[in-house]
């Protein structure tokens, strides 16, 4: 059996496009370092940390709270080893930089970024240039004899 693991990347404070590290302003209860989906698990759900709506994990954006929706994206086990991202969100699931249009299969390595600021002129399968941005995670898939 596999376990999924998205690992915090955030990169706005390498970016300088800010006077300080805006992600001083979230804690990091609701922008945490390490989500994963367990070995027994088959389904995580990922909104904004606020939300009536029963989350395995909740964000919340340094920039503007209305980035993360209320249920965000959920992420399943299809089959041993592969795990489908879908997009329920108003401004966007990216993953390597392309807006998710429905359902896509994670793979080793990807970058998956909940939100845009600009997703209001993005439409679902636009690539967009890489960006800076505070809730930006790395995936890695691995057995669960495999440690991180």
């Amino acid at each position: 059996m596999t376990t999924l693991f998205l690992m915090w990347e955030g990169d706005l404070d390498n970016s300088r496009l800010y006077q300080f590290d805006p992600t001083r302003r979230v804690g990091r209860i609701h922008r945490p370092l390490l989500m994963q989906m367990k070995a027994k698990e088959n389904i995580i759900k990922i909104g904004r940390h606020d939300s009536c709506e029963h989350l395995s994990y909740g964000l919340e954006s340094c920039f503007v709270q209305s980035l993360v929706s209320p249920l965000h994206a959920t992420i399943r086990r299809i089959e041993s080893g592969v795990f489908e991202l879908e997009d329920h969100s108003t401004n966007g699931t990216y993953v390597n930089y392309q807006r998710v249009n429905g359902k896509t299969v994670l793979k080793d390595g990807d970058t998956v970024c909940f939100g845009h600021l600009d997703a209001v002129f993005i439409s679902p399968g636009d690539q967009v240039a890489p960006y800076s941005y505070d809730l930006k995670y790395s995936v890695t898939i691995t057995s669960k004899d495999d440690a991180i």
